[in-house]
């Protein structure tokens, strides 16, 4: 991305001169706008991984520990692999959607991660929601 911003025009990156510094203007977009939502991601994943994993394996007979360690761990290899195609492949269009619609390329960029980070929070959102509900719902049951 910071590639990007030196194919701008002098006329570009003048037009901020009270934020021009070793990245100019591009830099301080790419630090409040894709920064802070790369943050929060990497904590939370830090913060459910470890959790995720006692609560799945919780109630599984110690002579079925292993196979249900090895399904869990195959299980979120797959869909961190399938998650993360997905989400690129909507970075993709939203950055070409977003260049055929004249953005420069910057900002076009900026659109796709935005979007992205959007959808991964809704899914995240979503997936909190079905183990709030499934956790009750075996509470309830025992």
């Amino acid at each position: 991305m910071v590639a990007l911003a030196h194919k701008r025009s002098a006329a570009e990156s003048s037009a901020h001169p009270d934020v021009q510094g070793a990245f100019g203007d591009s830099f301080l977009q790419v630090a409040f706008g894709v920064l802070p939502a790369m943050t929060v991601m990497g904590a939370g994943l830090g913060l459910v991984f470890v959790p995720l994993s006692s609560v799945a394996l919780t109630g599984v007979r110690p002579s079925d520990a292993g196979v249900a360690s090895a399904l869990l761990n195959t299980t979120q290899q797959i869909g961190g692999a399938v998650g993360v195609a997905l989400l690129n492949a909507l970075y993709t269009a939203s950055v070409a959607r977003s260049e055929e619609a004249g953005t420069d390329g910057l900002s076009a960029h900026l659109a796709g991660y935005r979007l992205t980070f959007a959808v991964s929070t809704a899914l995240f959102a979503a997936a909190l929601v079905v183990v709030v509900v499934s956790t009750r719902a075996r509470r309830a049951s025992s």
